[in-house]
């Protein structure tokens, strides 16, 4: 740390916190490999990231991300999501090590399902969402975060 009161970064450091690995889904692939769709109209998602936002539909109820892993850890996932419908919408988080995703026989895969609740505007949702569920445990690898939702998003 440096500054008078030790609260910034030593220069090449910063202080990691709840968001320091960030990924979007509108980077992500569909399963068999092609590009997301995803809109970008603030009236639908106020305050969305730089590129956009991801639909999750029945036309797209799976969007797959690639995470590189670097250190063994821990890991619970924050959504910023939109669920204008009247019910809440399940889904399910998996994460499977890179190669092993079509064909996973002795892979290592975690799944944790989720609730999105309604919401007119964006809200956070975590994985898990209790404080008693485990987090994901993930090695240094590439993995693939498989997101699917049964609703529109």
């Amino acid at each position: 740390t440096r500054g008078p009161t030790c609260t910034q970064p030593a220069r090449d450091h910063y202080f990691p916190d709840l968001h320091h690995l960030k990924f979007e889904l509108e980077e992500g692939t569909t399963p068999a490999g092609r590009a997301v769709r995803f809109g970008y109209n603030p009236l639908e998602f106020e305050g969305f990231s730089w590129r956009g936002y991801a639909q999750m539909s029945s036309i797209q109820p799976k969007v797959v991300v690639t995470l590189n892993v670097t250190s063994p850890d821990l890991f619970r996932l924050v959504f910023r999501y939109v669920s204008r419908g009247p019910a809440s919408v399940e889904g399910r988080v998996s994460v499977v090590e890179e190669g092993k995703f079509n064909v996973c026989g002795n892979c290592t895969e975690q799944t944790k399902q989720i609730v999105f609740a309604p919401s007119t505007e964006p809200a956070f949702v975590t994985v898990p969402q209790n404080s008693f569920g485990e987090p994901f445990v993930l090695n240094p690898n590439t993995w693939s975060l498989v997101v699917e939702a049964e609703g529109v998003l």
